[in-house]
């Protein structure tokens, strides 16, 4: 008899494409998606058909998800060969066209002709300087596309392009409606770098059209990074890991975006804590999830520095001094704040644990694993004193209150290589009902528990 389904897993970022992928499974008739559904601390792979991304060369990405069984993906465009005059030489005018005779903006940029500096420095007094020119044809590249796929049902559904484009998958998400399950909406925002204001571009299923609302933008100036985004209690929230949480009702006829500080405040990627630090990115050491209802923040920092980070003026030859510094070789400390009031963006510290007691446990031992500074993955999303972590091939639990290992085991990702493994690399989903039940559609929907 199989095991029942799991309640919740982890899905890997990157989706496996069927038949361009020699791991993937084929896609039983009809069927537009598969889950290969594990047990955490295993990763869970999604495949989906060739005809949301038709490239071979390129995978689809998981954007967001909703507790629903909705998953929205983005596609990329597929690659489009350099273009040759008709002698099948490389073309050397400038030229530039647009695409007025298709209801999508397409553009491509393509360096052309480029005339290079002399090879040899000499001296000029200007007036006889040629330009060093780079020449650029701006001719048709299809934008990337948004999938929403549905695990309950095994759809995948491609929304129309808009005409003025996309300009950031990064910033978008999908959410269900909390009054209707069938309504839902895609929604990507679009700041406006050095302004207060901003547009959420809002695709309703409802209508089947895309809306733009305009919106204050509580981080007036700043540049939004997202690196997640996530739906919950009704609201899409977009993670800035090295700023905030800013959340918002799409649904709403006036939505209004409130913004939540992390704290110790200033932006992290702003401000250095150490070189070792400096040299990694932001999100192999922290991270942000909803845990238990509630938004948690980790935080992984090596045993040179405590949580508030220190401006460091970064130069090319620090990195030799870093090579030589030990002092990312100790311990590294784990923090873990809790959003205790997001009314009043009040954290609260839930934890402070150093690795070294990790270490030194029974339970890590028993694992085999080096005593080495793992990367933050993700926090077990009905148990926030379990976070997960990266280490060589594995992925490992640790009960932070226990100071134990409680899961791991081997991991597999369709990408990135383990060395580039983050907190964006996997994503915590709690199971949609029909999916825990174990009343699947077989002919629909492929799902095998491991």
């Amino acid at each position: 008899m199989a095991p029942p389904p799991p309640s919740w897993i982890i899905l890997g970022s990157v989706a496996r494409v069927s038949g361009t992928d020699a791991g993937a499974d084929d896609l039983p008739p009809g069927a537009d998606l598969a889950l290969a559904l594990a047990v955490p601390p295993r990763v869970t792979l999604l495949t989906v058909p060739q005809r949301v991304s038709p490239d071979p060369d390129q995978y689809p990405m998981v954007l967001s998800l909703d507790p629903s069984g909705l998953i929205l993906l983005s596609t990329p465009p597929p690659s489009s060969p350099r273009p040759s005059s008709p002698d099948g030489q490389s073309p050397s005018s400038l030229s530039a066209s647009s695409s007025d005779d298709s209801d999508s903006e397409k553009v491509t940029l393509n360096i052309t002709d480029v005339q290079k500096p002399p090879s040899s420095p000499r001296i000029s007094d200007g007036e006889d300087e040629e330009d060093y020119t780079v020449t650029l044809n701006i001719t048709d590249i299809p934008p990337h596309g948004y999938y929403v796929c549905d695990a309950s049902s095994a759809t995948a559904t491609r929304l129309p392009d808009y005409g003025r484009g996309f300009l950031d998958d990064r910033c978008a998400g999908v959410i269900a409606s909390p009054s209707s399950p069938s309504h839902y909406m895609v929604v990507e925002l679009q700041p406006l770098n050095g302004s207060d204001e901003a547009t959420l571009l809002c695709f309703s299923s409802a209508t089947g059209e895309w809306e733009e609302k305009d919106v204050a933008y509580p981080p007036s100036g700043g540049l939004w990074c997202s690196d997640a985004v996530i739906a919950t209690g009704g609201r899409l929230c977009l993670v800035d890991l090295s700023w905030g949480v800013l959340s918002c009702d799409p649904f709403a006829d006036e939505p209004v975006l409130d913004f939540v500080e992390f704290p110790l405040g200033g932006r992290l990627r702003d401000s250095i804590g150490c070189l070792h630090c400096a040299d990694r990115e932001l999100s192999t050491r922290r991270c942000v999830q909803v845990s238990a209802g509630r938004f948690r923040l980790v935080e992984l920092s090596c045993g040179d520095h405590g949580s508030r980070p220190r401006a460091v003026t970064f130069r090319p030859w620090m990195r030799l001094q870093q090579s030589q510094s030990r002092s990312h070789r100790k311990a590294p400390r784990i923090v873990m704040w809790t959003l205790a009031d997001s009314d009043a963006g009040e954290w609260k510290v839930e934890h402070k644990v150093n690795f070294a007691d990790i270490w030194a446990d029974e339970s890590y031992k028993e694992t085999g694993l080096p005593k080495k500074a793992p990367v933050l993955a993700l926090v077990h999303p009905n148990n926030p004193d379990v976070v997960y972590f990266f280490l060589g091939k594995h992925l490992f639990g640790v009960d932070l209150r226990a100071k134990k290992v409680v899961e791991c085991e081997v991991y597999k990702l369709v990408g990135p290589g383990r060395k580039d493994v983050s907190s964006g690399c996997v994503r915590a989903w709690e199971l949609p009902a029909v999916l825990r039940a174990g009343t699947i559609i077989i002919h629909m929907l492929s799902v095998v528990v491991a």
